[in-house]
């Protein structure tokens, strides 16, 4: 199942590669499956050293999950849950820390099991002048990757649907 979701993931790969906005899909053992270009960037890191990777070490650079008292990760609220979340997090680049606003969200199989995760996020600048110039941008970034969510879901459905 995971390998239709990543497989709809890398046929869409060349529109996600245009946003500015990071994106990855994380499976529950919380290995990265798949990043478009902005998640590179963000991190320093090449599609090679990402994919398979655990998302803590590209993200955090930390040999640990992000999972401590007083902050909790995103991707156990998802699978906890079942729902989509919007937070703020500190994530590093070159051990240098940044802040990012990031939107978590399910991709459920037809049994409505969640097989993978999606995040979308973006740096924020903490200048309110400069980051909501960005809202409306943002806004609308997630209502596409919300779009592009359901597609990956629907290829997914399709694709279980042919083999039965």
């Amino acid at each position: 199942m995971d390998s239709q979701i990543i497989q709809a993931f890398k046929e869409l790969k060349p529109i996600l590669d245009n946003y500015s906005e990071e994106i990855v899909l994380i499976d529950n053992k919380r290995r990265i499956k798949a990043i478009n270009k902005a998640f590179c960037a963000n991190y320093n890191c090449t599609e090679e050293e990402a994919i398979g990777n655990y998302c803590y070490k590209i993200i955090h650079n930390s040999e640990n999950s992000c999972t401590f008292p007083g902050n909790i990760c995103p991707l156990e609220e998802v699978l906890k849950k079942g729902l989509s979340n919007e937070t703020f997090h500190t994530h590093y680049k070159n051990m240098t820390p940044f802040h990012i606003e990031q939107f978590t969200f399910p991709i459920k199989t037809k049994n409505g099991i969640i097989r993978i995760k999606g995040k979308m996020g973006r740096k924020i600048s903490g200048n309110p002048d400069k980051d909501n110039e960005l809202n409306q941008k943002w806004d609308l970034a997630k209502k596409q990757i919300l779009n592009v969510k359901a597609l990956v879901e629907r290829i997914e459905k399709q694709s279980l649907q042919k083999k039965f």
